[in-house]
C-alpha cells in the first residue's frame, strides 16, 4: 500500500520536482525501503547505530567532507 501511495504522489508531481522520503531508524526496514525502491522517489534512512555498525565507520578510510561549519570542522562526510 505505501509504495501504491508514493507511485501516485510522484506520478503527479511535476517532472521537475524530486520526491523524497524521509524515514528515521525506526523505518530502518528491507520491506519498507524496498517498497519505496521500486516507486521513483528517492529517500533517506537513519541507520540505528549498532556497535557493529559503529566499528565498521570507525575503520574505514577514504572518507570526503561535502560540508563543513564555518571553522573548516566536518559536517558531512560520505
Amino acid at each position: 500500500m505505501l509504495a501504491r501511495y508514493v507511485s501516485r504522489l510522484v506520478g503527479h508531481a511535476p517532472k521537475d520536482i524530486a520526491v523524497w522520503a524521509r524515514i528515521d531508524s525506526a523505518g530502518d526496514c528491507a520491506k519498507i525501503l524496498e517498497a519505496l525502491a521500486g516507486t521513483g522517489a528517492y529517500f533517506v534512512t537513519k541507520a540505528r547505530l549498532t556497535p557493529d555498525l559503529l566499528g565498521t565507520l570507525l575503520l574505514a578510510s577514504g572518507w570526503e567532507t561535502v560540508d563543513e561549519d564555518a571553522d573548516g570542522v566536518p559536517l558531512v562526510q560520505v
